[in-house]
């Protein structure tokens, strides 16, 4: 493949990111729901729809974002709760909130997505 075709693809592909990038800029979550673990109440008013769904976690306390980490990192981890259905901390995500230490008062923890969003949060509250 010659250097022209490459230069091809990678305009394509930055012409893409550019489109995906302005896209996400106009999503809005709705539907924000506090709640703490154990809470047993039902997401009844989350859609039955395909969807992403974002948790992030109250920095009750104010903490810099090291100092919570140091705390929440090692329980997160743990192998109870690797085998239900979290993700690991990347190290890449955390160092950039590490440079950035904008997380004082909310924390992001996870983005996911699903077909059915009501039937995904509620089966996660009931999986604690």
């Amino acid at each position: 493949m010659g250097k022209e075709k490459i230069q091809e693809i990678d305009d394509l592909v930055s012409k893409i990111k550019a489109d995906v990038i302005d896209y996400a800029l106009t999503l809005e979550f709705t539907n924000c729901i506090n709640f703490k673990p154990g809470d047993k109440t039902k997401f009844e008013g989350i859609p039955k729809s395909p969807g992403l769904y974002f948790f992030s976690i109250k920095n009750t306390n104010n903490k810099a974002f090291a100092d919570w980490l140091s705390w929440f990192q090692p329980i997160w981890e743990m192998d109870y709760i690797k085998k239900k259905f979290t993700p690991n901390t990347s190290k890449k995500r955390v160092n950039v909130h590490l440079k950035k230490n904008d997380c004082t008062e909310w924390i992001p923890l996870y983005l996911g997505k699903s077909q059915n969003i009501q039937s995904e949060l509620n089966s996660m509250r009931n999986s604690y």
